[in-house]
């Protein structure tokens, strides 16, 4: 039998290693979380970058990198000048289909055209895109691409690097078959992807294959998403400026009026991406009339597809 003496020794013993299993676990469980935060700054950090680094000046676009946009049109200079004459702008608004409250559904209820890039296979997705085309929006597929940085939340269907084009095949199937009635396809991020000349061309292979127009929207300096669409002979443009990179309601319509600016000096279409937040519908909102006042229009991504295939 055991003695109530070695009973109390086995009982502090016992006790001394719940404590030390409880330590252990604490700082397991911190490691963790202190893990987590320096992902998550890291991420905070670099997910800007995304759209950054190909241009940390200007945020656009240039086909010639020595063209020169010496100034850019106001609200006040169409009001009172001729900047707007025969601007044509293409708005096309991106990441559609993680919620349908405000701002989601005044963009779709938005009285000029605009283009919605709705994320495939989420639980949103098809009401949204059904619901655009009732309020006559274009609608086309915003497909998730692998980045250079990785990051935290994965999207249920992405495109990656290391992919079989039988695997890309399946999940470009899945995608159409998530986002009805689209009419064509643009990249979510995707900087590394993008840059894959293999992959990029069974992406293409495929929107050729479904009659899906190609829109690039250029997250990074070497892609060949669009390189690889012109040599497929797909309908294929590039995005030109990027609305809200930064949210302040003044940058969004410093670069709206800049892609007025540059539709002008250009004379044709500019295409404009931006993403669904307030401030981004609040600008357009606001200044969208007095544009359209001024002789700027508004046109679907589908309109300038023939005009910019060979840009």
């Amino acid at each position: 039998m055991i003695s109530k003496r070695e009973q109390k020794q086995h009982k502090r013993l016992a006790a001394r290693l719940n404590i030390l299993l409880i330590v252990v676990f604490v700082a397991v469980l911190l490691e963790g979380i202190l893990a987590g935060l320096t992902a998550w700054q890291k991420y905070s950090g670099d997910r800007n970058n995304e759209e950054q680094v190909y241009n940390s000046e200007s945020y656009f676009y240039l086909e010639n990198p020595h063209e020169q946009i010496d100034s850019f049109a106001t609200s006040d200079e169409l009001v009172n000048g001729e900047a707007a004459q025969l601007a044509q702008l293409v708005i096309v608004i991106d990441d559609f289909g993680y919620f349908l409250t405000e701002p989601a559904i005044d963009f779709i209820e938005f009285p000029w055209p605009l283009t919605l890039a709705v994320m495939p296979g989420l639980r949103l997705s098809e009401k949204i895109a059904s619901l655009g085309i009732e309020n006559d929006k274009e609608v086309i597929i915003h497909l998730p691409m692998e980045a250079v940085t990785p990051r935290l939340h994965q999207e249920p269907l992405m495109i990656t690097s290391d992919m079989s084009r039988e695997k890309v095949a399946e999940i470009m199937e899945t995608a159409i078959r998530t986002v009805p009635g689209a009419r064509g396809l643009n990249n979510h991020i995707g900087s590394l992807a993008t840059q894959n000349s293999e992959i990029m061309d069974e992406v293409v292979r495929q929107c050729i294959l479904h009659r899906l127009h190609i829109l690039d929207s250029i997250t990074h300096p070497k892609t060949v998403f669009y390189r690889e669409a012109v040599r497929a002979g797909a309908p294929a443009a590039r995005r030109d400026v990027f609305l809200d990179h930064y949210s302040d309601p003044e940058r969004i319509k410093e670069e709206l009026y800049r892609a007025v600016r540059l539709s002008r000096k250009r004379g044709r279409p500019v295409i404009a991406i931006g993403h669904v937040r307030a401030n981004t519908f609040e600008v357009l909102d606001r200044e969208a009339p007095l544009l359209v006042e001024q002789g700027v229009s508004f046109l679907p991504l589908s309109a300038v597809m023939e005009e910019t295939e060979t840009r």
